[in-house]
C-alpha cells in the first residue's frame, strides 16, 4: 500500500483504501478484489454490475464470475486475463495496447462489429473473425 501512495497517474494522486463494507465500493474507480474476499466475490460483481468500476482479482475463475481483468501467474510471470464482455456491460473500454498483453480474452457476448475489430486491433482476431464467419455459413 505505501509503495503507491501519493504516486501520480495523468495528474491524479492513487488513493489506497481497505475497505470492509462493500456499500462504499462504487465510490472507487478500480478494486481489487483478495484471495481473502473470493467468498464474497458474487455480492461484489453483483453491487457494482452498474458502476463504471474496474475490477481486479488474482484468483482462479474470477473472470468467468464477472470481474474485469484476472491475474494469473504463467512461467513465474504475472499475466492477466481479460472479461471484455464485463468491461463492456458497464462501459469501461480496455485498449488493444492492453489487450495485447492478456493470455485470455474473454468476449462471448461482444458483437464483432467494426468498433470491436479496431478496438482490438491483432491478427489473431481478424484470423478468428474469418474462421467464425467461414465456419458460420
Amino acid at each position: 500500500d505505501t509503495l503507491m501512495q501519493k504516486k501520480k497517474v495523468n495528474e491524479r494522486t492513487i488513493t489506497i483504501q481497505r475497505i470492509n463494507d462493500i456499500k462504499q465500493l462504487d465510490q472507487c474507480q478500480l478494486v481489487f478484489i483478495s484471495s481473502s474476499a473470493m467468498s464474497h466475490l458474487t455480492n461484489i460483481v453483483d453491487m457494482l454490475k452498474n458502476q463504471p468500476v474496474l475490477t481486479v482479482a488474482d484468483s482462479p475463475g474470477a473472470g468467468e464470475q464477472g470481474v474485469i481483468l484476472n491475474m494469473i501467474i504463467k512461467d513465474d510471470k504475472v499475466t492477466f486475463a481479460a472479461n471484455l464482455s464485463a468491461a463492456k456491460k458497464i462501459g469501461i473500454n480496455l485498449s488493444a495496447q492492453l489487450l495485447r498483453f492478456a493470455i485470455e480474452i474473454n468476449w462471448s457476448d461482444v458483437l464483432l462489429n467494426e468498433h470491436c475489430t479496431t478496438q482490438l486491433n491483432s491478427n489473431w482476431i481478424l484470423n478468428w473473425q474469418k474462421l467464425f464467419y467461414q465456419k458460420s455459413y
